[in-house]
């Protein structure tokens, strides 16, 4: 039997959105006699278990669907993530196609539940932006983010650029880049270290209101670039409006650019474009050679992937800047010169 709890509560502290009331829910299950009496040893009144992890999975379900019931186990966990500490960030190398250097780097969230272990992006930033948690995990995303590279700094190691990416809810909350200049400030951090990557269908939403945001940003000295480009492809007419510096080409067109005309000719067009407007290009999720032998050809920039390097720990990103031929040299080479090991992304 399974039984579903409602607690209507204030939302965590370090929200924005105001004072609003939320919801959480438990899940539990009524556990059968014959399965407690083995658990504990002694026959004893039936006990109602709160399931905190998504072991509830392998039982089944009487009146919750399994999707249902994991989102409300990670949306429970999750709120109480940066409170435990469980979020950190790993950074993924990016790298000039042309010199074989690293020319920076993205910041990355990940998740580790105490009790779930690694829970994948894809699985909780959606319910992130549904339990309007996104925003305060975003803000710490981009503080965490400046300070590790300032720290890096500070110890005498070469650092390159960082990328953050910013959510559509991070970048409508009033007093943005007051907020990142914020963040500088506190920091210490120099804003030419900082790139924040906004998706081409947020820049193209959000109306005039957008342009006033990014002049700002702009004006701090902060690098803005488009991620996920590609997938507007019907507006790139506005394009020129916005200050931008960089296009990162989508990865679903780079996943077959090799071998399907049509994505071939929408990124051949895209980096032609870019370059006509004096924008760099960097493609992200390249994964082949043949992927790389085409963005080599046509013209791309910069590349990220795992061709090249998975996401790295904060350790092995300041281990591998200490190395001095790390990130220099023949790209195919770099693998085996320092960036081994890495953690799954």
């Amino acid at each position: 039997m399974w039984l579903v709890r409602q607690h209507n509560r204030r939302k965590p502290t370090g929200l924005r959105e105001g004072n609003e009331s939320t919801f959480s829910w438990d899940v539990a299950c009524k556990v059968p006699d014959e399965l407690e009496e083995r658990r504990s040893g002694k026959r004893s009144e039936p006990a109602i278990w709160t399931f905190r992890s998504l072991r509830l999975k392998r039982i089944g379900l009487k009146n919750l669907g399994a999707r249902a019931a994991e989102d409300l186990v990670l949306g429970n966990a999750l709120q109480l993530a940066l409170e435990n500490n469980e979020l950190f960030l790993v950074y993924q190398p990016q790298m000039s196609i042309a010199g074989g250097t690293i020319i920076g780097m993205e910041a990355l969230l990940r998740w580790r539940q105490s009790e779930l272990g690694l829970v994948p992006p894809d699985k909780f930033i959606p319910i992130a932006e549904s339990r309007g948690l996104i925003g305060s995990i975003g803000e710490w995303v981009l503080r965490t983010a400046c300070s590790q590279i300032r720290q890096w700094q500070t110890e005498g190691l070469p650092v390159v650029p960082v990328a953050v990416n910013v959510s559509a809810v991070q970048f409508r909350q009033w007093g943005f880049a007051e907020f990142v200049a914020r963040v500088l400030d506190e920091t210490g951090l120099a804003s030419d270290y900082l790139e924040l990557e906004l998706t081409e269908s947020l820049l193209l939403s959000t109306g005039d209101a957008t342009f006033a945001v990014l002049n700002d940003l702009s004006a701090l000295g902060v690098k803005l670039s488009i991620d996920d480009f590609g997938t507007g492809y019907s507006s790139l007419s506005y394009l020129r409006h916005f200050p931008v510096s960089r296009l990162k080409i989508d990865k679903s067109f780079i996943n077959s650019v090799a071998t399907n005309p049509s994505d071939a000719a929408i990124t051949t067009a895209i980096i032609s474009m870019a370059k006509q407007l004096n924008l760099r290009v960097i493609a992200e999720g390249i994964e082949t050679e043949d992927q790389f032998a085409f963005l080599r050809d046509h013209g791309c920039d910069e590349l990220q992937g795992y061709y090249f390097s998975k996401p790295l720990t904060v350790d092995l990103i300041a281990d591998n800047l200490r190395t001095p031929s790390w990130g220099s040299g023949n790209i195919r080479a770099i693998p085996e010169s320092g960036l081994g090991l890495t953690i799954d992304a």
